[in-house]
């Protein structure tokens, strides 16, 4: 008895599509050593299809799509070349000041390129729930975002100034230790309004962490506060780049602090950004006794 299916006619050595809901491109490389009827064609197209498309809307937690570096003025990519951390893979990272993990971001290509992982804090809520949503979306692996800004006890809560602009937003920060060359540059920003933001110790958002490879430090002013929380007994920082924006008492105190705690600076890497504001300087610090004093 013949079959009631059509034999799909051979082309050039390929199948011809049974029909247009067929993937074409299935189609079109189907091997022709063989006579396939439209439904054993079809059905395999169209299983092809369904796992494409699958695979296109549902990715696999472990494909990390690569994002380039969104330094502000190329901090990320000159640190990795100075270090040579170019194949330095699953190291850990920390940035306060993280804003919303994304725009000037010091880490995502540490994360996303170089599966580093790491704590992102940052004491804006408006930023903070961008940072929650790119975190989600471009770190959805092995990493902490918090809410929060740096303090000493007994202090539980500060002041925060909060801009809902990108624009603003490189300029938040804590209204009692924003700099006053920052407030005179970026003086337009700060007729906006304020919000109460918590505030811990940094030894307490360092709490899951023994060692850490880059600690980024941008948060406007409030620097030796972070550096002066820090429990150094309970973890090993390799690397800091903190941002200066000016040379006043409390840059030399930061100085200072980092010099008796072991760390070295290093001086032939600093980032300037001479367009907007001249004196900016970010300025990479080593542990004096680890694997880095070489360099500096």
């Amino acid at each position: 008895m013949k079959s009631n299916s059509k034999r799909i006619r051979m082309s050039r050595g390929h199948i011809k599509c049974p029909s247009l809901w067929c993937c074409s491109l299935c189609c079109r490389t189907w091997p022709a050593n063989r006579n396939f009827s439209d439904e054993m064609v079809g059905i395999a197209c169209r299983i092809l299809h369904l796992s494409l498309i699958a695979l296109l809307f549902n990715p696999s937690p472990e494909a990390v799509v690569c994002r380039k570096s969104r330094s502000q003025f190329g901090e990320e990519k000159a640190v990795i070349s100075y270090f040579n951390w170019t194949k330095k893979q699953h190291g850990v990272y920390v940035e306060i000041g993280a804003m919303d993990g994304l725009t000037m971001s010091n880490t995502i290509l540490l994360h996303t390129c170089m599966n580093w992982s790491g704590i992102l804090v940052e004491g804006s809520p408006q930023a903070f729930s961008a940072l929650q949503r790119n975190a989600a979306r471009y770190r959805e692996r092995n990493v902490q975002v918090h809410l929060g800004a740096v303090c000493a006890p007994p202090r539980t809560h500060l002041t925060f100034s909060t801009r809902s602009s990108t624009s603003g937003a490189a300029v938040q920060g804590d209204i009692e230790q924003m700099p006053p060359m920052l407030r005179e540059t970026f003086g337009y920003l700060y007729n906006s309004s304020t919000v109460e933001t918590p505030c811990k110790p940094m030894a307490w958002y360092l709490q899951s962490v023994s060692h850490v490879d880059f600690f980024s430090l941008d948060v406007e002013g409030s620097e030796l506060e972070v550096l002066e929380t820090i429990d150094f007994r309970a973890v090993t920082i390799e690397v800091f780049m903190v941002e200066f924006l000016d040379q006043n008492p409390k840059t030399w105190k930061i100085h200072n602090l980092l010099r008796n705690l072991g760390y070295l600076e290093c001086r032939p890497r600093r980032v300037r950004n001479r367009r907007l504001l001249p004196l900016t300087l970010s300025i990479l610090f080593v542990r004096e006794s680890g694997p880095y004093t070489e360099l500096c």
